[in-house]
């Protein structure tokens, strides 16, 4: 079980995503409130003309290892500060049970 936290890296780059897509999927942590999965999309998915709103949204669900299933509760992004790409962190719920 993680500590509060304490961060798993991924290190993960997915290629060719709706095309033109790269997904880098950073790192895996969990805090009181939910399982983060932090990750970064090049180019940027933040679209200028929407004031900065992504123009694609995703949902996420998972199982781990002892049958646990989960699914993504939301999530935040924003631009680079260089604006050439996406950072986020996408959560999900539950919380792991503790065993």
């Amino acid at each position: 079980m993680l500590k509060p936290n304490e961060s798993i890296a991924i290190n993960r780059r997915l290629t060719g995503i709706a095309s033109k897509y790269e997904i880098y999927i950073a790192c895996l942590y969990v805090d009181p409130d939910a399982i983060r999965i932090k990750y970064e999309i090049t180019p940027s998915i933040n679209s200028p003309e929407r004031r900065g709103v992504p123009i694609i949204s995703w949902w996420g669900y998972a199982r781990d290892d002892h049958g646990g299933d989960y699914q993504t509760a939301g999530g935040a992004s924003g631009s680079s500060s260089d604006g050439k790409r996406t950072n986020g962190v996408l959560s999900f719920l539950p919380l792991p049970v503790k065993r």
